[in-house]
C-alpha cells in the first residue's frame, strides 16, 4: 500500500480479503460437497448394475450399504446448500463495500 492511502481505506481492503479467503473456503466446501454425492453416486450406480446383489437370499445384506450411501448423500447436499447460502451471502457483503467505497469499486473486477 501507498502511504497516501487513507488507513480506512488500507481496513476496508483487509476486509475485502478476508471476504475474499471466506469465499474461497466455501466453494473449497462446496467443492467436496459435489465430490460427496458423485461418489455416492458411482458406488450406488456400481451396486444397482451388479446382478449377484439382487438375487438370492441374501439380498437384503446389501441394505445397510445402501442407507449409509443415503445418509453421505444427504450429507453431500446439505454441504452444498450451506455452502451455496454463505457464498451468497458473502458475494452480497463484497457488493455492499464496493458501492460504498469507490477505491474497492475500481479494483474489483
Amino acid at each position: 500500500m501507498s502511504n497516501n492511502t487513507k488507513p480506512s481505506d488500507q481496513l476496508i481492503l483487509a476486509e475485502v480479503q478476508v471476504l475474499l479467503s471466506q469465499m474461497r473456503t466455501q466453494l473449497s466446501i462446496l467443492r467436496a460437497g459435489m465430490a460427496i454425492i458423485a461418489s455416492v453416486m458411482t458406488i450406488a450406480f456400481l451396486l444397482l448394475t451388479n446382478h449377484w446383489v439382487l438375487e438370492g437370499q441374501w439380498a437384503w445384506a446389501d441394505l445397510p450399504i445402501k442407507i449409509t450411501l443415503g445418509l453421505v448423500a444427504v450429507l453431500g447436499l446439505w454441504r452444498l446448500a450451506s455452502a451455496e447460502r454463505k457464498i451468497r451471502r458473502i458475494h452480497k457483503l463484497i457488493r455492499e463495500v464496493e458501492h460504498k467505497n469507490k477505491l474497492v469499486g475500481e479494483i474489483m473486477v
